[in-house]
């Protein structure tokens, strides 16, 4: 099945890191010099500029890395963010 990708941002699509790995990194799509910081409790829409044409009755999901979610309490709003 090809699914077809509009990267609108300077960074390379996501890929799979290791050999067994579940899921792909996304990466911000930040301006030159942009750093985001968020407060304690605080929440922000951050974009990938990444868009994606997906066939009818799939879906694709954003999740939380387990890492971030733990150590810096990074997560999701709605997870698993569903895209349909």
């Amino acid at each position: 099945m090809k699914i077809r990708i509009v990267n609108n941002s300077r960074n390379p699509l996501p890929k799979y890191e290791t050999a067994f790995s579940a899921g792909m990194d996304l990466m911000a799509s930040l301006d030159d010099n942009q750093t985001i910081v968020l407060k304690p409790g605080e929440r922000k829409l951050i974009k990938t500029d990444l868009f994606i044409e997906l066939p009818e009755e799939y879906e694709a999901q954003i999740r939380s890395r387990s890492g971030l979610a733990l150590k810096r309490g990074v997560v999701v709003l709605n997870s698993p963010g569903t895209i349909n």
